[in-house]
């Protein structure tokens, strides 16, 4: 899924350090700055590893007066870009540890396993996908068990393919490591994008979200129910074969046309081999000044195999609505809406450069009446 830490590796002093430079930069200025970051100050790091237990990423808590106001990931070594995603969120391991126990508990106790369970280690696969690591001891030995944090699903055996870099890397920590004092951005978000509580699963919800964007939700459906209903269509599809299908898109389809709507839908894997399948930051731009949001699903499928099909067919991890972007010297990111259970305000950035390969954008323009 994603590079292992590999290249010169960067201290905790030196990731500090940019990711104080890129808070001051972000909060500052304009446009797409962060203001309630000006004057917070970053803690000191939680460490995420890559399998065989390296270093990836320094995960900085920004806090201003005892209190949180999100992360910055900044990467542990100089072959990825310096920051590779940040958030007004908590952290991940933060806000999804509970979960994970009490659903890695119940896979305990419907498998008979029995034993110790020692505190997890934090994996960090690229931007959205992270696992927690744990160790439990028994009789027979020591054994090791993953969990999508996302999703709280236990993966008793987990492979992490790598990808090369984009080649940019070094000028973005040149510009972190360097005393400058301004920052142009390009900057678009959609102001209107209104957020649903999370239900079912991310990817229902998150759908749900864009198509009350495009108004389909009924004046006076409840929020859940609206859900529910498209939770039905884009369920994943066996189609009679041993593996399943996340057909995202013909079931958005689906109940557009039930609900008196033509929409003309496409989806894309960021760099499938095969051309006509491709997206690129430009056109996920375009889409944006359009006023158009897109869904973002991340799988779990190797970039070895890196196709639409492919990834469709792979353990599925999560999907956000992708409502903005932000361009400058230090990446190109994507402005995801995040789960909308959580109490912070639920808006990430994922560099478009270490986000897996072979991750699924989905455009959908404006439904039109069937007439």
């Amino acid at each position: 899924l994603l590079n292992s830490a590999s290249g010169k590796e960067v201290s905790s002093e030196k990731a500090k350090k940019a990711g104080l430079h890129f808070l001051y930069l972000r909060s500052h200025f304009a446009p797409g700055r962060i203001k309630i970051w000006q004057k917070a100050k970053l803690k000191e790091p939680t460490i995420y590893y890559d399998l065989p237990g390296n270093k990836t990423t320094y995960c900085f808590e920004v806090e201003k007066k005892e209190k949180s106001l999100g992360y910055i990931m900044v990467s542990s070594h100089k072959e990825a870009s310096p920051i590779q995603e940040f958030s007004l969120l908590p952290p991940p391991h933060q806000r999804y540890l509970t979960d994970c126990k009490d659903d890695l508990q119940k896979y305990l106790l419907s498998h008979k396993i029995k034993g110790d369970l020692e505190e997890p280690t934090f994996l960090y696969i690229c931007p959205g996908i992270y696992f927690f690591k744990f160790s439990l001891s028994d009789n027979s030995g020591r054994r090791v068990l993953f969990v999508e944090m996302r999703s709280n699903t236990v993966i008793p055996q987990l492979k992490i393919f790598s990808y090369p870099g984009s080649g940019r890397e070094d000028q973005s920590w040149n510009i972190l490591e360097k005393p400058i004092f301004f920052l142009k951005s390009d900057y678009s978000s959609l102001t209107n994008f209104r957020s649903l509580p999370f239900f079912i699963s991310s990817h229902p919800t998150s759908a749900a979200m864009i198509l009350n964007y495009w108004n389909l939700r009924r004046a006076d459906e409840p929020e859940k129910a609206f859900i529910g209903e498209i939770a039905n269509y884009i369920a994943t599809c066996g189609c009679g074969k041993k593996e399943e299908v996340l057909e995202l898109a013909k079931g958005i389809k689906s109940f557009s046309a039930l609900r008196g709507y033509q929409l003309k839908i496409k989806e894309y894997c960021k760099e499938s081999t095969f051309k006509r399948e491709r997206i690129t930051f430009a056109e996920f731009k375009e889409e944006i000044e359009k006023k158009r949001p897109l869904l973002l699903c991340l799988t779990a499928a190797g970039n070895s195999s890196r196709n639409l099909s492919s990834a469709k067919r792979a353990p599925f991890i999560t999907c956000v609505p992708a409502l903005g972007y932000l361009i400058d010297k230090t990446g190109r990111y994507l402005i995801v809406q995040e789960e909308s259970f959580m109490p912070a305000s639920p808006i990430s950035f994922y560099n478009w450069n270490n986000i897996a390969n072979n991750f699924i954008l989905i455009t959908l323009q404006k439904p039109e009446r069937i007439k």
